[in-house]
């Protein structure tokens, strides 16, 4: 870690999915989050320095919707 940036945490889109990739092993966003929210994420965009990740994807199957995730 440099600055507080961790420069080995990667975000972006790979077969319509959104995924974080953390220097090791790239995880499917979409196994992340709890199902039963209804949401589709397809691309995340960006990371910052307390792992907050915003992109966007559907919800309910409906128009695309920005998102963001926390990590607990």
């Amino acid at each position: 870690m440099e600055n507080g940036v961790n420069p080995g945490i990667v975000v972006g889109q790979s077969n319509d999915h959104a995924f974080v990739y953390d220097g090791k092993k790239m995880k499917d966003l979409n196994n992340l989050i709890p199902p039963n929210l209804g949401w589709e994420l397809y691309v995340a965009n960006g990371i910052n320095n307390a792992g907050q990740i915003v992109g966007y994807g559907t919800r309910n199957g409906t128009t695309l919707h920005a998102f963001l995730l926390t990590p607990r």
